[in-house]
């Protein structure tokens, strides 16, 4: 038969080495997730150049993003929390093996937090770089001659 046993002698590693080596790339990517995050949100973008009422707008309508995304988030994790709720109490009455033991709805629950928490740090991240963006786009490049690299359409 095939499974985890048999794999795991096929390619000489032992369970306790899958273990810590799942740990360690999991452990690994999520540094390199929170150190890139950090630097996005520390990165700074000069205004220097640009009319201060589009400076002003652009980050007026930034805050209105933001703001819409965190109460996305708060609506979506509220239904999320319930439907991991009862799927949890599923979880304990129909695949744990004895009472006491609740390793796969443990696993159900950090699966479940650990999406959370990239959901969100994905959308606070998108929402500061995507600012960043057009505030780079709309300001003056020493390349540029025209002054800005809006089309001159807009």
């Amino acid at each position: 038969t095939w499974g985890f046993k048999v794999l795991m002698d096929t390619f000489l590693i032992s369970a306790n080495v899958a273990i810590v080596c799942v740990l360690v790339a999991a452990l690994t990517s999520i540094a390199f997730g929170i150190y890139n995050a950090i630097y996005v949100y520390n990165e700074d973008i000069s205004t220097a150049g640009l009319d201060p009422k589009v400076a002003e707008v652009l980050k007026d309508t930034a805050t209105k993003i933001e703001n819409g995304a965190y109460a996305f988030l708060t609506m979506e994790y509220m239904y999320l929390c319930s439907f991991v709720g009862v799927m949890a109490i599923i979880i304990i009455l129909t695949v744990e093996d004895s009472y006491f033991s609740y390793w796969t709805t443990c696993a159900f629950l950090l699966g479940s937090a650990t999406s959370i928490m990239a959901g969100f740090i994905g959308m606070m991240t998108a929402v500061n770089t995507n600012y960043k963006t057009c505030l780079l786009y709309t300001s003056p490049s020493p390349r540029d001659q025209r002054g800005s690299r809006m089309p001159s359409s807009a």
